[in-house]
């Protein structure tokens, strides 16, 4: 397994991917909801790896609910950075803000997630995201 880590602006907010699969076969996708548009997000995750998110401080990260409220996004209190989302024990990330960002190199797909059914919608993040690591 290699680790890759990445995280915010101001450094309060860390993020640890580790994955066996080489980046360069991980999807990447560009949302197309307005919070992921605004935020410029490349998100990526791996059904067979583990992510984790670390705090400075407690408190550095926040929350961010919004449509359907089925995951939360997490924002740097100081600095305003997307870094990624979680909802039960999985997560997807945000790969622009990864020390090794060049080396997920599939061109990102645009995916509209609209019309998805709810239920389709939380079956697919549990198949595809990236499971949390346990602390």
């Amino acid at each position: 397994m290699t680790l890759y880590r990445g995280g915010c602006h101001c450094g309060a907010v860390t993020v640890e991917l580790e994955t066996a699969t080489d980046p360069s076969a991980i999807d990447v996708r560009e949302c197309q909801c307005s919070f992921c548009r605004a935020h410029g997000a490349e998100s990526a995750s791996d059904p067979n790896g583990r992510i984790r998110y670390i705090e400075r401080a407690p408190g550095d990260m926040v929350r961010y609910q919004f449509g359907t409220k089925t995951c939360d996004f997490l924002i740097c209190r100081h600095c305003g950075v997307y870094v990624g989302a979680v909802m039960e024990g999985y997560s997807t990330t945000q790969i622009k803000h990864f020390e090794d960002r060049a080396l997920f190199t599939k061109t990102a797909r645009h995916p509209d997630y609209d019309d998805e059914p709810l239920e389709d919608r939380l079956a697919r993040r549990r198949r595809n995201w990236t499971p949390l690591a346990a602390d």
